[in-house]
């Protein structure tokens, strides 16, 4: 289950891409250019990976439709074995593959809405039954813990701004000999 943990290798994937091309009715569609341009930096990076998860989709059926087509096309089983067997594999990697870089596209759309501290837990996590890990509730437990055991070691914050109080303003409602004296 290397696949699953660390992704098809990228020469293999373009491998079965070439193996498998895109044909007819399932051709992953491009935007069009009008709307390319309506389309943020980010938005334009997000519909590349959902394309290609599309390419790579498409390489499943492909590969998937080749098996089949041998041995539909001889009842009498007169074919290599191989010729149904490698298709199903490559279609198996390339479906586990894309696993792969769905879980990998989700933690990467979770993970700016996440805090800093946050993000520094799960960092090293590897997805199981959870997609951050399986012990997340019990590392968050520890890193508190030792946030609090820190908390004596730290020096206080310092005020980058120091506040200065002027002296209050006092108002003579008899203004009239200072204000003349101000005049002069």
């Amino acid at each position: 289950m290397a696949i699953k943990e660390k992704g098809l290798d990228q020469e293999l994937a373009e491998q079965f891409l070439k193996k498998y091309p895109e044909s007819g009715i399932l051709e992953t569609p491009a935007y069009n250019t009008e709307i390319k341009f309506t389309l943020s930096e980010s938005g334009q990076k997000r519909d590349e990976y959902f394309m290609e998860y599309q390419k790579r989709l498409t390489s499943v059926v492909v590969a998937l439709g080749t098996a089949l087509s041998t041995v539909l096309n001889n009842p009498t089983g007169d074919f290599d074995v191989r010729e149904v067997i490698e298709p199903f594999s490559d279609a198996g990697r390339l479906m586990v593959g894309l696993h792969h870089q769905l879980t990998e596209a989700r933690i990467a759309f979770i993970q700016p809405g996440l805090t800093k501290p946050v993000k520094n837990v799960i960092k090293e996590n590897k997805t199981g039954k959870f997609l951050f890990g399986e012990k997340l509730s019990e590392q968050f437990k520890e890193v508190r813990s030792m946030e609090k055991m820190a908390q004596p070691l730290r020096k206080p914050p310092m005020n980058k701004f120091k506040t200065y109080k002027w002296p209050a303003r006092q108002m003579n409602l008899n203004c009239q000999s200072q204000c003349q004296k101000g005049n002069n």
